[in-house]
């Protein structure tokens, strides 16, 4: 769990951040302090081996509290932690990240080797009222509906890399942090199919915005087409490079779930 909470820390927190890095040292060592306290949660050696929100959340009431009074952090070699508040607010952010994974685990599950079974319209998610219980109601909606939509394309982005082998279908740069997971039909527009892999390409960053913004697309051969919009900016010898050399060029198909001809139908007709 540590390692999934690692990533999920880093990519929420601005480049830079030493958050991050001291959130991940205060849950290493809060493991450490609780064992040797003697107080209800002694037992708890190790915060990555717990995996209940609920729990978390009552972890974090309780140093919320002992961080007033320092009382059990004897042992803490670095005292600058508690004081700071670093403890309460690591185990906040561990706490939703825990409602957030446990989320995205329950849509991956619509996966099933070829199949894909599209989960219930707008699942709610597990301990959503932990998330956002010192939130008025207007916050608390919107904290649902950025964790849910953060999740889902969190979801969408792993399936799509995994059957693209991390690779751009149309230059072969495999750099998963360039590629992007494209969806052929608009996030918004056709809720029941955002996480159908059929509605997905992997695309590096210019050549996604460039189908995004229906300036290229995919015939009935997976073949790369370009549209007249594009066109009126050949008269630059880089922007010709970069797009009417992968005219006609087939894409490099996924393992699996092909790209969706009726859905790639829908896009070319957008095209200027």
């Amino acid at each position: 769990m540590k390692t999934a909470y690692r990533t999920h820390i880093f990519e929420t927190n601005l480049a830079g951040s030493k958050k991050a890095s001291s959130y991940l040292r205060a849950l290493d060592m809060l493991g450490e302090i609780l064992a040797l306290s003697g107080g209800p949660f002694n037992e708890i050696t190790s915060l990555w081996e717990c995996t209940s929100p609920r729990l978390i959340d009552e972890l974090y009431d309780y140093i919320k509290e002992e961080q007033k009074t320092g009382s059990i952090f004897d042992t803490d070699h670095a005292p600058s932690y508690w004081r700071n508040g670093y403890y309460s607010a690591a185990l906040r952010t561990y706490r939703d990240f825990l409602i957030e994974h446990q989320h995205a685990e329950e849509l991956s599950s619509c996966y099933a080797d070829d199949d894909f079974h599209a989960p219930p319209a707008d699942p709610p998610l597990a301990d959503e009222a932990l998330l956002i219980r010192d939130l008025d109601s207007y916050e608390g909606k919107e904290v649902i509906k950025e964790t849910k939509h953060r999740v889902n394309q969190a979801v969408f982005r792993r399936k799509i890399l995994e059957i693209y082998g991390s690779t751009c279908c149309i230059t072969g740069l495999s750099i998963p942090g360039v590629n992007v997971a494209s969806h052929i039909i608009r996030w918004q527009k056709r809720p029941e199919i955002r996480l159908d892999p059929r509605n997905g390409l992997c695309l590096s960053g210019t050549y996604d915005a460039a189908f995004d913004r229906h300036l290229i697309s995919l015939d009935e051969d997976y073949r790369i087409i370009l549209s007249k919009g594009i066109r009126e900016y050949f008269s630059e010898e880089v922007n010709r490079d970069y797009f009417e050399k992968v005219e006609g060029e087939a894409i490099t198909l996924p393992r699996r779930f092909s790209p969706s001809q009726d859905w790639l139908a829908e896009h070319r007709a957008e095209m200027g």
